[in-house]
């Protein structure tokens, strides 16, 4: 899917409600004098068993679409691959069903940077007087967590709190007294473009004694 995920990230970016999808077909069609060229081949590509003519074609390996099929619960996507003669053929189908975009906290450390191996959930210790943490908006529709795209609204206690800087994704918590106790830290993320991806984090923060 064209949706985001950070830099280094082990898995696959996956589709949201009204994603945009990348389908590849990479045939393997064998004649006589071996396997024929991809560039060479005739695609017919299917949305939901409707061809889409504008796509298909000669060398047409590449289908993107956008993913919001809400009656169906998710896309069909086929196509059918075929030699220039019409003499071979090759027919494949999958089904891509959307997921629920999320959002993961993360420490955001003045040295090292993101510390990605260590998520901010559940309970959460602060580890000094000052933290910064940013939210990373798993498989949302944007090019960076800080998208202007994205309406982030940060709530300590359930007041609203104004996010650190420019970037609205990123806020520092900081101990101006001494003592302990805890805290609850929410933050709620809609896409302003595509209304059904929103996501939602709660953390209970625990500070000084509260540790």
């Amino acid at each position: 899917a064209v949706s985001y995920v950070p830099p280094f990230y082990r898995g696959k970016a996956l589709s949201a409600w009204g994603s945009r999808v990348r389908v590849s077909a990479m045939p393997a069609l064998r004649a006589e004098t071996g396997l024929l060229d991809p560039e060479t081949l005739i695609y017919e590509w299917k949305l939901n068993s409707v061809v889409q003519g504008s796509v298909s074609g000669a060398g047409r390996q590449v289908f993107y679409f956008e993913n919001d099929s809400l009656v169906r619960g998710g896309a069909d996507v086929e196509v059918e691959v075929s030699s220039p003669g019409g003499s071979l053929r090759a027919l494949r189908r999958i089904t891509i069903t959307p997921i629920a975009p999320s959002l993961v906290l993360y420490e955001d450390h003045p040295l090292y940077g993101f510390m990605f191996h260590r998520a901010a959930r559940g309970s959460y210790a602060l580890p000094s007087e000052e933290v910064t943490l940013a939210a990373v908006p798993y498989h949302f529709s944007v090019n960076d967590a800080g998208s202007d795209t994205l309406d982030y609204e940060w709530r300590l206690n359930g007041s609203p709190i104004l996010p650190t800087g420019s970037r609205a994704n990123v806020l520092t918590l900081r101990q101006v007294a001494e003592g302990g106790g805890e805290a609850s830290l929410s933050l709620a993320a809609q896409h302003l473009d595509h209304l059904l991806q929103a996501g939602r984090e709660t953390v209970r923060v625990l500070f000084g004694g509260g540790r």
